[in-house]
């Protein structure tokens, strides 16, 4: 989860995760299926 943080500070938007490979499924896959 730390990593999405530092992601979103940089100016990582909802696009930018949806077009990486999650690093640990579970966490990834909630954030992934937001919309």
């Amino acid at each position: 989860l730390q990593g999405f943080a530092v992601a979103l500070k940089m100016g990582a938007t909802k696009k930018d995760f949806d077009n990486t490979v999650a690093i640990h499924p579970t966490a990834a896959e909630e954030f992934v299926t937001m919309r």
